[in-house]
């Protein structure tokens, strides 16, 4: 089992502690979850994202492969920030054999999908063999704290981008099942499942966008891990699906 969306660090609008990548990879172990994408949760709301990445490359560095679990860093990119270019070549000399992607978080960052600068991004993941994780939401609409309402990214726009940029393999991480229907069109679009809860949720999302585009991911640490690993199987489902579903898509989207 492979989690393709999970973060380190502290959510300041939950009181929940913020997991170690040490006590990660134990609760990892536990589940059956052998590896996972991870993202820094500072860079989220940080004024620029590089301190965060650099801080995760380093927790991650220090306890590589302890407790039999690798967690595989996605560095978050603000393409509308100046000097971003830089910041990704950095990333990719710093973890040049684990960089399992990039993140972008376009609604907290302050820019459109339908801007030029995530044009750029994107045709410069596609050009180093990355793929371009869109982070949708953060969390469910009606927990944002009231001051800080954050909508989710719309649905076309993410649609449109990879229409735009074809041959770019893109991860959906935090789509609401009635979300995923708009990507049905889009052959490079995969959708994790973090978001998925309502309904017949398994059952829903393969009639939405087959197994074969939907990845495992638990959102930890604001989601519960074991909640992430139970949707693999919430239906029956033939073991090609499953295995699919939670192997061998996230090895697709992450093949270093």
């Amino acid at each position: 089992m492979r989690d393709a969306s999970a973060f380190l660090g502290q959510w300041p609008f939950t009181s929940a502690p913020a997991p170690s990548a040490a006590l990660l990879r134990r609760r990892y172990r536990e589940c059956g979850v052998e590896e996972a994408a991870v993202s820094p949760m500072a860079a989220v709301l940080q004024p620029e994202p590089m301190s965060a990445n650099l801080a995760l490359f380093d927790e991650l560095r220090d306890g590589a492969g302890e407790a039999g679990v690798a967690l595989r860093p996605v560095p978050v990119i603000n393409p509308s920030l100046s000097g971003w270019e830089e910041d990704l070549e950095r990333c990719l000399r710093l973890a040049p054999a684990r960089l399992a992607g990039v993140r972008i978080v376009p609604n907290y960052h302050g820019f459109s999908l339908e801007d030029g600068v995530a044009d750029r991004l994107a045709e410069a993941c596609q050009a180093r063999q990355l793929t371009l994780c869109v982070q949708v939401r953060m969390e469910d609409e009606r927990s944002h704290h009231p001051s800080m309402p954050v909508p989710g990214v719309g649905s076309a726009q993410v649609r449109d981008l990879a229409v735009r940029h074809e041959g770019l393999p893109l991860l959906v991480c935090g789509a609401y099942l009635r979300e995923l229907e708009a990507y049905a069109a889009c052959a490079n679009i995969v959708a994790e499942l973090s978001f998925v809860e309502s309904g017949r949720l398994l059952a829903a999302a393969i009639a939405a966008l087959g197994a074969g585009r939907l990845a495992m991911g638990t959102h930890a640490p604001l989601h519960v891990i074991e909640a992430g690993v139970a949707k693999v199987g919430s239906d029956e489902l033939d073991a090609g699906a499953e295995a699919a579903i939670g192997d061998g898509n996230f090895r697709r989207l992450f093949p270093r």
